[in-house]
């Protein structure tokens, strides 16, 4: 068994943990990821599929100068780049997370008062940001172009 960490080392936006192993002979490869790294595959995936397989590998889409959506509208390749960055805002929101509960434990029960409400502050400012994120997969869910049920 074999495991590829795509979070230390992204490919064009794209994070999660791969397993890959053997079963019956055959290679399996299991995608281990978040939610929100989950929604952005998945959106990469929808875009994809209608822009050029490419896209999945950096490569720019089919028609890269086209525009998407209505008046002011943005390019395919505009829009990509703004779901690679996008890629990096979630990145770092769970960074942020994976500190904060490391700090946690670290701390453990000997922290004072002060620290604990600090620690609980910082949860709330990063749930915040959370829901800032959802807020930008929400649409594209409700539109069928992501599944949102994980």
């Amino acid at each position: 068994m074999k495991a590829l960490d795509r979070r230390v080392s992204p490919r064009h936006g794209y994070r999660a943990v791969h397993v890959i192993t053997q079963a019956q002979g055959c290679r399996v490869e299991i995608q281990i990821r978040t939610q929100l790294q989950h929604f952005w595959a998945e959106l990469l995936e929808t875009f994809a599929g209608g822009w050029g397989r490419q896209v999945r590998y950096g490569e720019p889409p089919d028609e890269p100068e086209r525009l998407i959506g209505g008046e002011g509208s943005i390019t395919r390749a505009a829009f990509l780049e703004l779901l690679g960055g996008f890629a990096d805002r979630i990145a770092a929101y769970e960074e942020a997370v994976g500190h904060v509960d490391l700090t946690e434990r670290t701390l453990g029960e000997q922290v004072s008062g002060d620290d604990r409400n600090q620690v609980a502050v910082t949860r709330r400012e990063l749930q915040a940001i959370r829901a800032d994120i959802l807020a930008v997969f929400q649409p594209m869910i409700q539109a069928g172009l992501i599944d949102g049920s994980s």
